[in-house]
């Protein structure tokens, strides 16, 4: 079995949550109640093997801020709850991408 075959087999996956856990991750934070303008560039990326949440390096002082809080704000961790809760999720892609790729190479009938 070819691992790099099935390292890209499985990012592919894991790359096809990117866009419903995006639109997931900003829909948590409106409701958290972070500004909507900001929520707007959170996004789920796959870097690698890798499930990261990015945003412009720019916002990244306003983000943290609301992530982790400051000394007059209190925390809002979204982006952790976030990553946390969504654990099955990605578990259940691995899973199917390294069952695909199993198929695929005929390692499995």
């Amino acid at each position: 079995m070819n691992n790099k075959g099935l390292l890209n087999s499985v990012v592919g996956s894991v790359k096809l949550l990117e866009e419903p856990l995006t639109k997931s991750l900003r829909s948590d934070a409106v409701s958290s109640g972070w500004p909507e303008e900001i929520a707007n560039y959170l996004s789920v990326v796959v870097v690698d093997d890798n499930l990261l949440i990015n945003y412009p390096d720019e916002l990244a002082k306003i983000i943290e801020d609301l992530e982790y809080g400051n000394g007059s704000d209190s925390p809002t961790p979204v982006m952790r709850r976030f990553l946390g809760n969504n654990q099955i999720s990605i578990a259940n892609s691995i899973e199917g991408g390294l069952v695909n790729h199993l198929f695929d190479t005929e390692v499995l009938p």
